[in-house]
C-alpha cells in the first residue's frame, strides 16, 4: 500500500515540469519571432522603407504631372493670346482708337519745347519750369494750356470754352498701305499755341520745327512725332474720300479743302475734334492754316491761341488686342502697355 501511494503522488509533479518547459519555449518562440518581425519593419528594405518609397514615387509623380499640366495650360494660354494678339496693321482702320500712353508733362519737356528752332517761350506771365503751371498761351510765339503733371493724353487749356476738343486720348491717324506702318493722331489737342498774323516766316515755321519728342514711349518709332501739318492733312483728305484738293505752304494759295457739308461719320471725325486748331503749315508768310469745325473748311488769318495736335508712328512689331468701345468706335489695347 505505501508503494502503491507514493507513485500515485509523483504522477503530478512530472506533469508540472513538461508544461513549464513547454511555456518557456514557447516564450522563446514568440520572443524570436516577434525579434525577426521587428527587425523586418525596421530594416532599410523593410516595410518602413517600401511605404517610404511608395510615397515618394507617388509624389514625383504628382509634380511630374502637375508639370506636365502646367506646360500643356501655359501652351493653351499662349495659343489663345496668339489668337487674340495680332499685329497692328492687320486688324485696325482709321479712326479707331488705341490706348497709347504718351505720358505727363515733366520739366523736361518743357525745356525742350524752349529749346526747339526759334526758342519759342511758353506763357510769358508764368514760364515757370519748376511748378510748369502752364496757363492758356496770350502772346504769339507761346505754347502753354497745361501743368507738369498733367497726362499728355488729355487736353490743354481751351483758348474758347465754347469750342472744347470733344475727344482726347489718340485715334488712328493713317495705315501705309505698303509699309503696314501705324501713324496715330491725338484726338483733342494736348497743348495750345499763340498765333498772331504778321509774324516772320522763321516764327511761323516754330510749329514745324517743334522739338515733340515727349509724345513718344517705347512703342513709337524714335523721331516721328510732331505737329500735324497742312500738307499731312490735305493728303489724308484727298485719300479717304478720292478728292484732289491741294494745300500751298508760303504761297499765299487760297486753296482750301475739307469744306464739304457732311456729319460727323468715321472718318472724317478723325480730323474733326469740335475745336480749332493749328496746322503746322504756313500760308504765305504771315499766317498759319487751321482747321474750323464750324464752317468745316481749312482757312488762316487769325489772332488767336489754338490747339494743335500731334501724330506719332507706331512701330511695325506693336500687338494690339480689342478693348472696350470709345464713343461707339473699336478701341484697342497695346499689349504690354
Amino acid at each position: 500500500m505505501k508503494n502503491q501511494n507514493l507513485k500515485i503522488n509523483k504522477k503530478p509533479e512530472r506533469e508540472a515540469g513538461i508544461t513549464l518547459v513547454a511555456l518557456v519555449i514557447t516564450v522563446v518562440v514568440m520572443l524570436i519571432l516577434a525579434g525577426v518581425a521587428i527587425a523586418a519593419v525596421v530594416d532599410g528594405e523593410g516595410l518602413f522603407s517600401k511605404t517610404r518609397q511608395a510615397a515618394e514615387t507617388y509624389e514625383n509623380a504628382a509634380d511630374k504631372e502637375g508639370y506636365m499640366l502646367e506646360n500643356l495650360m501655359g501652351q493653351i494660354d499662349h495659343y489663345i493670346k496668339e489668337e487674340e494678339e495680332t499685329p497692328i496693321e492687320e486688324t485696325i482702320e482709321v479712326g479707331d482708337y488705341v490706348n497709347y500712353d504718351a505720358g505727363e508733362w515733366t520739366a523736361e519737356d518743357l525745356a525742350l519745347i524752349t529749346a526747339s528752332e526759334g526758342n519759342p517761350p511758353l506763357h510769358s506771365t508764368v514760364n515757370d519750369a519748376e511748378t510748369g503751371n502752364q496757363t492758356k498761351p496770350d502772346r504769339r510765339e507761346q505754347f502753354g494750356g497745361f501743368e507738369i503733371g498733367d497726362s499728355r493724353n488729355e487736353n490743354s487749356t481751351p483758348y474758347d470754352t465754347d469750342y472744347e476738343a470733344d475727344y482726347s486720348g489718340w485715334r488712328v491717324w493713317d495705315i501705309d498701305e505698303s509699309t503696314g506702318e501705324i501713324t496715330l493722331i491725338s484726338a483733342g489737342h494736348p497743348e495750345t499755341y499763340y498765333h498772331r498774323i504778321g509774324h516772320s516766316e522763321e516764327s511761323i515755321n516754330i510749329l514745324r520745327n517743334r522739338d515733340c519728342s515727349m509724345y513718344e514711349n517705347q512703342y513709337a518709332k524714335s523721331g516721328s512725332a510732331h505737329i500735324l501739318t497742312g500738307q499731312e492733312a490735305v493728303e489724308w483728305y484727298n485719300r479717304q474720300f478720292n478728292t484732289n484738293y491741294t494745300l500751298i505752304d508760303n504761297n499765299y494759295s487760297d486753296s482750301t479743302f475739307y469744306h464739304e457739308t457732311f456729319t460727323r461719320a468715321e472718318p472724317i471725325s478723325v480730323l474733326e475734334n469740335g475745336s480749332y486748331y493749328w496746322l503746322a503749315s504756313p500760308d504765305g508768310t504771315t499766317c498759319l492754316y487751321y482747321v474750323n469745325p464750324i464752317s468745316h473748311y481749312v482757312s488762316t488769318t487769325a489772332d488767336y491761341a489754338r490747339g494743335v495736335r500731334v501724330l506719332v508712328s507706331l512701330e511695325s512689331d506693336v500687338q494690339v488686342k480689342e478693348g472696350a468701345a470709345t464713343e461707339g468706335v473699336t478701341t484697342w489695347d497695346i499689349v504690354g502697355n
